[in-house]
């Protein structure tokens, strides 16, 4: 029992001093946490307090800068300012200068003024004759203006009147091949008809030769050759009308003997033989005298004449119709000429 109590004593004892061991180790651990919290926490507070200080020594040393900055640039107006009292010296004397040439020029210039006004007064009356003569320049320009107009109208009118000319000149000589080759006038006939609408007296002369715009007109050939067929025919009824025998067997020999001057007509009448005549008339066509050969054919007798009526209508008609291409030929060569000279 002794034993027990003495080894519970001596554990009691054991745990005492584990536990007082514990408690003191407790203490020294909380007292080094908070040894280790105040050292960070006054590091921290030492090292705000650095950055500051070194944050208001950066300040102050860009103050210093500024300040020698503005220092420098005093001195330098500062100098600026004696050189700019060392030429206000040179200026005085400038200005002094300039002030007597100023006045000399206040003179001069009060001289000039008055020759101005001078000048002005003449020029008043130098403005009415200007006025005058610019007045008559302007009728004038507007006359001439008004002349280039109507020149300008006459050029085109006798642009116009040329091309006419052409197309109505270029149509007459394409009449007159169709007529020389006995052929119809056709759309040639029409060109001239519409251009002359503005002419009545042209327009009239063209519609005579209507009829042969679908149809062929005589030609010198074919009355040669048609007055050929009808000849012993006229001979013969020439001897017929005879009244003696005497005058019948003359005329009957001449018919068989016909002698022909080659070109040549003699100077026949009514009294001459009809042989005369008939030769007279187949010279002149061969002359192509056509008006000539009908003033002889006239001067055959009634009966004679009749047997050729055909031919002598076909003759006049030639003759009409190579007189209206002549005549219409000669008013278009007229009017070529007026639209060059401006009088149409």
């Amino acid at each position: 029992m002794g034993t027990k109590k003495t080894d519970n004593a001596q554990e009691k004892d054991t745990k005492t001093r584990v536990q007082s061991s514990n408690n003191a180790t407790l203490s020294k651990i909380l007292l080094l946490a908070t040894g280790v919290t105040i050292g960070v926490g006054a590091h921290y507070f030492f090292k705000t307090q650095i950055t500051k200080e070194l944050a208001l020594e950066s300040i102050q040393e860009q103050r210093f800068a500024r300040m020698q900055t503005d220092f420098s640039d005093v001195k330098k107006q500062l100098k600026a300012l004696d050189l700019l009292k060392e030429k206000g010296k040179e200026k005085s004397l400038i200005i002094n200068d300039m002030g007597t040439k100023i006045a000399s020029l206040e003179q001069q210039l009060q001289a000039t003024s008055n020759k101005i006004h001078a000048v002005e007064a003449g020029a008043k009356r130098s403005t009415i004759i200007t006025a005058r003569k610019a007045y008559n320049i302007i009728s004038q320009l507007s006359k001439t203006e008004r002349r280039l107009q109507r020149l300008d109208k006459l050029i085109k009118k006798q642009t116009d009147g040329f091309k006419k000319a052409k197309i109505m000149w270029g149509a007459v000589s394409e009449i007159r091949t169709s007529f020389i080759k006995g052929q119809a006038f056709g759309e040639h006939f029409d060109i001239l008809l519409g251009l002359s609408e503005k002419d009545p007296e042209m327009k009239e002369l063209i519609r005579t030769l209507a009829p042969f715009k679908d149809k062929e007109p005589p030609t010198l050939i074919e009355l040669i050759e048609a007055f050929k067929k009808v000849e012993s025919r006229l001979i013969q009824s020439s001897i017929a009308s005879q009244k003696t025998l005497a005058s019948r067997l003359k005329n009957q020999l001449s018919s068989m003997i016909i002698i022909r001057k080659k070109d040549q007509v003699s100077d026949v009448s009514e009294n001459n033989s009809a042989i005369d005549i008939i030769n007279a008339v187949q010279t002149s066509l061969r002359k192509g005298n056509v008006e000539q050969a009908l003033l002889h054919f006239e001067k055959l007798g009634d009966n004679t004449r009749s047997l050729a009526a055909e031919w002598a209508e076909r003759a006049r008609t030639f003759l009409d119709v190579q007189g209206t291409i002549q005549q219409i030929d000669s008013d278009v060569i007229t009017s070529f000429s007026l639209s060059q000279t401006g009088d149409q």
